[in-house]
C-alpha cells in the first residue's frame, strides 16, 4: 500500500522566554493512502503542532529543526511557497482547530467558497462555483441554497464545521486533515460529524490524518493509531491491535480511564502525575515518571521505537536485547 504521507524525525520547537519548548522530539510515521489514521494524546502533548508542521501553518515563534515531511515523495518542508500553496486545497486539504471560528462572519457561506476558488486562481465563473459548492454542501449532508446564501451567525456549531469540511472538499484532495474535528459540538453533532468522516474514509478515494484527545474517536474512526506523549511517538499501531493489546505503559493508561456506560467505577483508573513541562522534559523516557514499570534504564535513557508484530513502540519492554523484556504485544514486566 502507498505511503502517501512520511514523517521522518520531525524536531519542531517554541522560541519562548525562557527557552525552548519542545513540542515535537524526533516524531516518525507515515500515513498509508486510502486508510485514516488518528493521531491521539492528551493536551498540550504536540499532536497539532506536528499537524501545524504539515500544513505549514506554525505560529511565528516555532522553529521546525530538523526533519522531512513527504508527500509522495516531495519534501513540503523544502517546497517553494507558491509550490506549496499550489499544492495545498488541491492534494492537502486542512481543517483547523475551533474550525467555527475560521470563517469570515462578513461573508454568505457561498462568498467564502467563491473567495477559496480565486485564492487558487481557477476560472470557475459564478454558475459553475455554485454547482461545485451544492455537490460539497449535499456531500456533508447540509441544504444547499438555505446553506450558501446564509451567514456563519445563523448556522449551529455542527453546520459551521460541516461547511468547512465542505470548503476543503471543494478540490477533492488526495488527504484531508483534520484538528480536533468533534471539539466544541454537542454529542448529537460529534455524531453526526463522525458518520460523515465514517463515510468520507470508506468511499475509497480519500486519506484521512485527524488529531483527538479522544480516544473513543480515534476507536470509532481510525484505521491506524499514532499515540504522542510530552511531544514523542510513543505507539504507532493498527486500531484493532492497539484496542485489543495496548503496548505501551501510557496507552494503557488511556484506555483504562475510558468510563463507558456499563462500565464499573472502581475499575476506572486515570493516569498518576501530570505531563512533564515540555520546556525541561525529563531524561529517559519522557514517561517514566508516571509509569508504574519504569525502572533505572528508563530514567537516564531514550528507548527506541521497537519494532512489534503489528507497528513499533518506544518503551523498554520492548527491547529485543533485554533477556527481561515483556512477553507478547500486550504484555509487560
Amino acid at each position: 500500500m502507498e505511503r502517501l504521507l512520511e514523517i521522518r524525525h520531525l524536531d519542531v520547537v517554541y522560541v519562548v522566554r525562557e527557552g525552548d519548548v519542545h513540542a515535537a522530539h524526533d516524531v516518525s510515521f507515515s500515513v498509508t493512502a486510502g486508510r485514516a489514521t488518528a493521531i491521539v494524546g492528551e493536551s498540550a502533548s504536540g499532536k497539532s503542532t506536528i499537524i501545524e508542521a504539515i500544513t505549514r501553518t506554525l505560529p511565528p515563534n516555532a522553529r521546525v529543526r530538523s526533519g522531512e515531511i513527504r508527500y509522495r515523495g516531495q519534501d513540503l518542508l523544502s517546497l517553494e511557497r507558491e509550490a506549496f500553496r499550489r499544492l495545498r486545497w488541491r492534494e492537502i486539504a486542512y481543517v483547523p482547530q475551533a474550525a467555527q471560528q475560521s470563517l469570515n462572519p462578513t461573508l454568505t457561506v457561498f462568498e467564502h467558497f467563491r473567495d477559496t476558488v480565486r485564492a487558487h486562481d481557477l476560472p470557475w465563473r459564478d454558475e459553475e462555483i455554485r454547482r461545485r459548492a451544492r455537490e460539497t454542501l449535499h456531500r456533508v449532508h447540509l441544504p444547499t441554497d438555505p446553506v450558501l446564501a446564509a451567514y456563519p451567525h445563523q448556522l449551529s456549531g455542527g453546520m459551521k464545521q460541516r461547511v468547512l469540511i465542505a470548503l476543503a472538499l471543494l478540490f477533492k484532495p488526495k488527504l484531508l486533515i483534520l484538528d480536533e474535528p468533534t471539539s466544541a459540538l454537542d454529542v448529537v453533532t460529534q455524531a453526526r460529524i463522525v458518520a460523515l468522516l465514517k463515510a468520507l474514509r470508506d468511499d475509497n478515494t480519500m486519506t484521512l490524518l485527524l488529531v483527538t484527545h479522544d480516544i473513543t474517536i480515534a476507536a470509532e474512526l481510525a484505521d491506524d493509531v499514532a499515540v504522542i506523549y510530552a511531544g514523542e511517538l510513543i505507539e504507532h499501531r493498527p486500531t484493532s491491535a492497539l484496542f485489543s493489546e495496548p503496548a505501551h505503559p501510557y496507552t494503557r493508561g488511556l484506555l483504562g480511564s475510558i468510563l463507558s456506560i456499563d462500565a464499573d467505577a472502581r475499575s476506572i483508573r486515570s493516569i498518576p502525575g501530570e505531563a512533564p513541562s515540555l520546556l525541561h522534559p525529563p531524561p529517559g523516557c519522557r514517561f517514566h515518571p508516571r509509569c508504574p514499570k519504569a525502572w533505572e534504564r528508563c530514567r537516564v535513557v531514550r528507548p527506541e521505537l521497537y519494532e512489534l508484530r503489528t507497528g513499533r513502540v518506544r518503551c523498554f519492554l520492548y527491547d529485543p536485547s533485554d533477556p527481561n523484556r515483556s512477553a507478547g504485544e500486550g504484555g509487560g514486566r
